[in-house]
């Protein structure tokens, strides 16, 4: 229940701020745009929303007490992978966030919402298959896959300027990520490391430096792990430490 819990983390902070102020629309009078061949302006054309996302934004936009919000978030995102029926626990809708190159966190920018069509979902019924093509070409894409590792970092931040992923948090997605990408990595020796041994908040270099382990020792075979020369972050250093110690004791 990570991508619930994180939701309802960051809506309850948007209720406790304080509004944005928003420039008079008295200033915008003046501003006219282009008419289209249609009799309609540019910019009326360009700002339509699409029905479905205004649905979703709708939705978001009632979770602080406002109206339509200019993205997906809160209750709206929960609702659009409802829709999609693509389980929003699942790597599938990491990997569509990712393809939407979502920018903040538990958050799906109208501009981001978009994209859909020219990424080949012309409809919301259409992203389930789509998704699952996504994630068979990313297992073979090893330099997307860390991409997409470092995306979900960043995605799963508590705010915008938040620099680490608390440690059950990090767990939750490696739990989340490590049976697709690396399946036969010690995914429980990692968990326990982390929650029992580590116990405190993983910085970008450290997610990063975890990602390069389990591309070099994808099966948790450390026998030839160089913990000197290979300027590995301290957590990885500990944890093949830990790893290796356990296996001598075997």
């Amino acid at each position: 229940m990570l991508w619930v819990t994180m939701l309802n983390t960051i809506v309850v902070r948007r209720i406790s701020m304080p509004p944005k102020r928003t420039p008079s629309s008295d200033k915008k009078k003046d501003a006219v745009a282009a008419p289209t061949p249609g009799g309609k302006t540019a910019s009326a054309a360009m700002s339509r929303p699409d029905p479905n996302f205004l649905k979703y934004a709708t939705l978001t936009g009632q979770d602080t007490g406002s109206g339509p919000t200019n993205y997906i978030g809160g209750s709206g995102f929960g609702k659009f992978f409802e829709d999609i029926k693509v389980n929003i626990e699942s790597v599938e809708a990491l990997i569509l966030c990712y393809k939407l190159g979502c920018t903040k966190p538990f958050s799906i920018q109208e501009a981001e919402y978009r994209t859909l069509s020219s990424l080949g979902c012309p409809t919301l019924e259409s992203i389930p298959k789509k998704a699952v093509e996504w994630k068979k070409a990313l297992c073979n894409n090893p330099t997307e896959t860390k991409s997409f590792f470092l995306f979900c970092f960043s995605f799963f931040r508590e705010a915008e300027n938040a620099i680490v992923l608390q440690a059950e948090t990090a767990v939750a997605l490696w739990e989340c990520l490590v049976p697709v990408f690396f399946p036969s990595f010690p995914l429980d020796s990692l968990r326990n490391y982390t929650t029992t041994v580590y116990k405190r908040a993983i910085n970008k270099d450290t997610w990063r430096g975890m990602f390069d382990c389990m591309k070099a020792y994808p099966t948790g075979n450390f026998d030839a792990f160089d913990g000197v020369s290979g300027a590995w972050p301290t957590f990885v250093d500990q944890f093949v430490e830990m790893v290796q110690s356990v296996k001598a004791t075997l």
